[in-house]
């Protein structure tokens, strides 16, 4: 089975069902390993990258840039990156000013030899600053030609559906995309280190099989590499230290193995598998390895799986 790529109405985008991420480029990630799993994904018809501007302190975008510098095929790709994350240091530490951001974006542009972002997307939020603040500034972008479309990351529902609306009322299309925290382990996982990420709950879930105009696109899809761990050994006494090490997740990876012998899939087609089930299109991100770990997850788009399979 071919993959289905994925429209996001109202624009001219279609999506590959599985986005290539960079979150490793330019630090453990060779620029080698990087151009040939990359090539590896566009030979499989991938055309989503994603990366931001903090990922390995901007070496990810500067990465890419010498990847399209040298593979000459930028076009072939819908480009996201993110920008006004807070410093490192003080996650709760705002940087959505408009001089913030406009510095963020214009850093990225030229590290990643490019002359427009595909989707720019806000990395945080800043509930203190009026949507009208983060929707007319993209807009500003957009006219100006630096991105062709916008999106949000680690926003909450009522803030989305607060821009939405603000977009609407000035004629503007908004937000054509959310990144959240979406996977297979997390309704079971104990708290996440980081409090700022935003996860994907019943009020956004409602909020996505309503709104097709903003496509999900979830990050930590493959649960850090929790159930490949599992799979490899079960008995592994560091597993204790991740946070989805919980009496439900154990019962969350039975069902795994069970699903992994219905099929004849892989821990990470499996874990993948999970975004079939929903009830809108999801776009989840995954940051490979190397050739082989591009084929393998890519794989899960051709699987019909059952969405009984994940009711946990």
């Amino acid at each position: 089975m071919s993959a289905k790529y994925i429209q996001i109405p109202d624009t001219d985008l279609s999506l590959y069902p599985l986005g290539f991420g960079t979150v490793r480029a330019g630090g453990d990630m060779s620029d080698a390993v990087l151009a040939d799993c990359i090539g590896c994904y566009l030979d499989l018809g991938g055309n989503v990258i994603d990366t931001a501007r903090v990922y390995t302190d901007g070496r990810s975008e500067e990465a890419l840039g010498r990847y399209f510098t040298a593979a000459k095929n930028r076009d072939k790709f819908v480009l996201i990156t993110k920008g006004g994350h807070p410093p490192m240091s003080d996650l709760h530490h705002s940087r959505c000013s408009e001089a913030e951001v406009m510095s963020d974006i214009e850093t990225s542009l030229k590290c990643l030899k490019t002359d427009c972002i595909d989707i720019y997307f806000y990395h945080r939020d800043d509930v203190k600053l009026p949507v009208s603040h983060f929707i007319d500034l993209m807009e500003k972008l957009v006219k100006q030609g630096k991105i062709r479309y916008y999106g949000c990351s680690n926003w909450t529902t009522a803030r989305m559906k607060e821009a939405d609306a603000y977009a609407a009322s000035i004629g503007a299309r908004g937000f054509v995309a959310n990144e959240m925290f979406h996977n297979l382990g997390m309704k079971y996982m104990k708290p996440f280190p980081d409090d700022t990420l935003v996860l994907m709950d019943d009020e956004m879930y409602a909020y996505h099989k309503q709104n097709p105009r903003c496509l999900a696109i979830p990050y930590f899809s493959v649960c850090s590499g929790f159930f490949h761990r599992m799979a490899a050994n079960p008995h592994d006494p560091t597993l204790k230290n991740s946070p989805y090490y919980t009496e439900g997740n154990l019962k969350v990876f039975e069902r795994v193995k069970e699903l992994m012998h219905k099929y004849g899939a892989s821990v990470s087609q499996v874990v993948l598998g999970f975004y079939t089930a929903s009830e809108f299109a999801e776009i989840p991100l995954y940051g490979p390895e190397n050739t082989e770990s591009v084929k393998d997850a890519a794989g899960y788009a051709g699987i019909d799986f059952d969405p009984q399979d994940f009711i946990l």
